[in-house]
């Protein structure tokens, strides 16, 4: 449900329930207007309707569970710690922790560049690329400390060592860029997603480098995706599921973003996805100002809904969990960082600094600490 169509059921009901001067301070604060017309009670009828399914789920013994409320607390960012104003002369657009550095920072974006830097924004080495246009992500290895991936603009993506800036092996196997790359868990696969409406996944050979194993062709942009358990998680543009390739068979199977299972009502297009720390959970960050948390291989059930984040179609919105799965950050189009507790869906301090575009987020593996990059061309820390 849309802002608008929000704040008219919220002004309906303060004037039915005669709270004029709320009613009036909603009024100029939003700069909406109630409309005459609606129907009568209608966010008491919503209110009463959803108490009463709840009542029945618990009935039915369905939902007397809920496999987030009791995970453990841990830190939180609560505010800006560095902003690095001078690293890049143009957009920052991708930014990676080094889990095997936990001072380490790559970043990079319009000019295709990457940088590695310390967390105090000391740059120690640049990173030459066949990549062309603009850097859209990046991915350090699980395992070899010494590699990391990125892709470009123009539809390519690279393996590069970070420790002699050498490429390791160069790809032109996207007709379209390529929105995003990622490491498997194990280290043994990659997975690339492009506008051309393809997913890639990549296996070592024992001679050869990095080969194609398979690749899946959609029916729209693959606009984000994660591996799993077993799985590659795609999301599709304008689609009502989310797609899981089996690693094993290269079969896809489905999971619907509806809560009801044979509902094919398409309401948004999910553009990033993002697997929880204890890999039962996938976030899924939409273009509708509103992101789902569903089970990870399972039913159509929104275990969470997170409201605050503001995202339409047009947006690039970027999400982390924190490592131990209690919070999740996202990036907002009004240029801040929304963050919620998962065990509550609580709304917390939103984290305000960027000027423009918020384009890229990541935790640090280990801290207390986000790093965000964006169109006003810095890289800001957030810590305790």
């Amino acid at each position: 449900m849309d802002q608008g169509r929000v704040l008219q059921l919220m002004m309906q009901y303060l004037k039915e329930n005669m709270l004029t001067e709320t009613l009036y301070s909603l009024q100029d604060e939003t700069g909406f207007k109630l409309v005459p017309g609606a129907k009568g009670s209608e966010l008491q009828t919503i209110l009463d309707d959803h108490e009463e399914q709840q009542t029945m789920m618990l009935a039915a013994g369905d939902g007397d569970e809920d496999p987030l409320a009791g995970v453990p607390d841990e830190p939180v960012v609560t505010k800006e710690a560095a902003h690095f104003a001078e690293m890049h002369p143009a957009n920052v657009v991708a930014l990676k922790f080094n889990p095997h550095d936990g001072n380490m920072l790559a970043s990079g974006g319009a000019n295709a560049k990457i940088l590695l830097s310390d967390l105090e924004g000391n740059v120690s080495k640049e990173l030459e690329t066949p990549g062309r246009g603009a850097l859209l992500s990046l991915d350090f290895h699980p395992k070899d400390p010494s590699l990391l991936l990125s892709s470009f603009m123009d539809g390519s993506h690279t393996i590069s060592n970070i420790h002699d800036g050498s490429v390791v092996q160069h790809f032109q196997h996207h007709k379209k860029f390529n929105t995003k790359v990622q490491w498997s868990p194990c280290g043994n696969l990659f997975a690339t997603c492009s506008h051309d409406h393809t997913v890639k996944i990549y296996r070592q050979a024992e001679q050869d480098g990095w080969q194609v194993a398979s690749t899946h062709e959609f029916s729209s942009v693959a606009e984000s995706m994660c591996f799993g358990p077993g799985a590659l998680v795609v999301a599709v543009r304008e689609d009502y599921r989310v797609h899981y390739i089996d690693l094993e068979t290269g079969e896809v199977g489905t999971q619907s973003l509806n809560n009801l299972e044979g509902d094919t009502h398409v309401w948004c297009s999910v553009l990033d996805l993002v697997l929880s720390p204890c890999s039962r959970f996938l976030l899924c960050c939409t273009d509708r100002s509103r992101n789902i948390v569903l089970p990870y291989r399972g039913p159509a059930k929104h275990v969470r809904s997170l409201y605050g984040a503001t995202n339409d179609e047009l947006c690039t919105p970027r999400a982390v969990w924190s490592p131990g799965g209690r919070y999740v950050y996202c990036t907002s189009q009004d240029y801040k960082v929304v963050s919620w507790d998962i065990t509550n869906q609580l709304v917390l301090e939103p984290l305000k600094g960027h000027k423009k575009t918020v384009r890229t987020i990541d935790h640090h593996p280990t801290k207390a600490l986000l790093a965000t990059g964006g169109f006003d061309k810095a890289v800001r820390l957030w810590g305790e």
